[in-house]
């Protein structure tokens, strides 16, 4: 989606000495994180990373970037990787290692900044959106989830994929005539649901990458 170019850019330009960092998890991710290393090493800079999944620890060792947690610090900038956004800086993800850390890092963030393609930006979300659920009565709990939209469960014959803290990653496709507020708090309010896929009101940059073109919309600034 991004060349290594771009993702230098990028890097260079929202990352500052003393930061505490968090991305997300997929390969760019990796990439960024190794960028984040040269971009340390050459400027003589200090920062910390927050890792969100087990790959990211070995990478963050392997170019000598300091680990730290959400026990110890808060984060200042985050990277997060979406599928889809609105005008409204909402967006979801749907591939994730675990969603409830990734709701975590969002929150702490002073500054998240979503990375997406371009086509990808729309008025409203919609299609699916994944739900981290109990591995406890799984099956249950995706018929409670019908409340909220629709569970292909043949898609889940044996069990459904697990994140890195053995929970359940499943896919709803969302009730167009709900809310995502009443959307997302419905799910919660399901015992078996442990975190959503809708980062409401969350990101405070978005990234749109084109074919051939980039564009930053914030509320943060006047780039948009």
């Amino acid at each position: 989606m991004l060349s290594e170019d771009q993702v230098d850019a990028f890097v260079s330009r929202y990352v500052k000495d003393g930061n505490v960092v968090a991305v997300g998890t997929n390969q760019l991710g990796e990439l960024f994180l190794k960028k984040l290393g040269i971009l340390c090493e050459s400027n003589h800079w200090e920062i910390e990373i927050i890792p969100t999944s087990t790959s990211q620890i070995a990478t963050a060792k392997m170019f000598h970037l300091p680990l730290t947690t959400l026990n110890e610090r808060e984060v200042d900038i985050a990277f997060e990787f979406v599928d889809q956004a609105d005008n409204d800086y909402n967006f979801l993800k749907r591939y994730s290692t675990s969603l409830i850390r990734d709701k975590m890092i969002a929150q702490s963030a002073a500054e998240l900044v979503a990375i997406l393609p371009g086509k990808e930006q729309f008025e409203r979300l919609h299609g699916n959106v994944s739900m981290e659920i109990s591995s406890f009565g799984w099956k249950r709990t995706l018929l409670l989830l019908e409340r909220v939209g629709k569970v292909d469960h043949q898609k889940y014959p044996d069990e459904p994929p697990k994140t890195e803290l053995g929970h359940y990653i499943v896919d709803v496709e969302i009730d167009a005539s709900l809310s995502l507020e009443d959307i997302d708090m419905q799910a919660r309010l399901i015992p078996g649901v442990l975190e959503t896929g809708l980062f409401i009101g969350m990101a405070d940059r978005l990234i749109l990458v084109g074919d051939t073109d980039i564009k930053v919309k914030s509320r943060l600034d006047n780039e948009d």
